[in-house]
């Protein structure tokens, strides 16, 4: 009985590390981009996981230097960018170009709505960023979320294609969620993944707070502009309940809204699931 009893509180010792071990997510080290990385190792049922380089995830590619474009194209062999940001953020910030990469403009939300969103994050903060997170299952988002996976479905075999917006954590958070649900990956590893930017932007996100500081900005500005720097669970969620009340789930929200049919999702999933 205390032999069985021991390999029991063993097992579940050993479960409890294993289910508890955070996911492999592979960070992109670029000097003039940061939240860059790739879905590495991420499993799914049946044994398989999504294959190493072919779908990257970042912030804006306006400060990459010539290095980056390099180490984009050469070691990941990059064909596509989708940049999800809106045509105001790109007029202002536009990504650098790089020889040989197709860009793609996917506005997830519109010049009006986007500029709402700004000016109410000062007095707004959680608030504006849920504004934020319904509009990514509008017309618009849907429109941009679709020309995302159609990019993924057109890219030649074993090329990256790489999708941002500014940060690479909002609605670029969304977009990696509804491609991680296309490929069959948990949700808990989707969020796993979606609050990975918390800690890969927490170096920007520190500096920038100390920043509001020296410039006199009071405690209730600096706790608004702090919930917009960062990504929530309640964030995600506000988009994946529109997205539901929209098509009853998030993989109906793919299909019936996105147009991504179940023979897209199987080409989709031999393209980027290993056997």
């Amino acid at each position: 009985m205390k032999l069985r009893n021991l390999l029991v509180g063993s097992l579940a010792g050993l479960c409890l590390l294993v289910c508890s071990r955070p996911i492999s997510a592979a960070k992109i080290t670029l000097t003039g981009a940061d939240n860059v990385r790739d879905f590495q190792n991420y499993r799914v049922p049946g044994n398989r996981k999504l294959k190493t380089g072919l779908i990257i995830r970042s912030s804006k590619l306006s400060n990459i230097t010539t290095g980056d474009a390099q180490k984009l194209k050469t070691k990941y062999h990059l064909k596509y960018i989708v940049d999800l940001r809106s045509p105001q953020e790109i007029a202002k910030a536009p990504d650098k170009h790089i020889k040989g990469v197709k860009l793609i403009k996917a506005p997830v939300i519109n010049n009006a709505d986007y500029t709402r969103y700004n000016l109410a994050k000062l007095t707004k903060g959680a608030t504006a960023q849920h504004y934020l997170y319904r509009h990514f299952t509008t017309k618009n988002g849907q429109a941009a979320y679709r020309k995302l996976f159609k990019t993924l479905l057109a890219a030649p075999k074993n090329s990256a294609v790489l999708f941002h917006c500014s940060a690479g954590k909002d609605r670029t958070g969304f977009g990696a969620a509804l491609i991680l649900t296309a490929l069959g990956v948990p949700s808990k590893t989707i969020t796993k993944d979606y609050l990975l930017s918390n800690k890969y932007r927490h170096k920007y996100n520190v500096a920038h707070l100390n920043n509001l500081k020296r410039l006199g900005y009071s405690s209730i500005q600096k706790a608004n502009i702090k919930n917009t720097l960062l990504v929530k669970v309640s964030y995600l969620n506000t988009s994946i309940k529109s997205a539901k009340k929209q098509s009853n789930s998030l993989t109906g929200f793919i299909e019936h809204k996105l147009k991504i049919t179940p023979k897209m999702i199987k080409q989709l999933r031999a393209k980027y699931l290993t056997n």
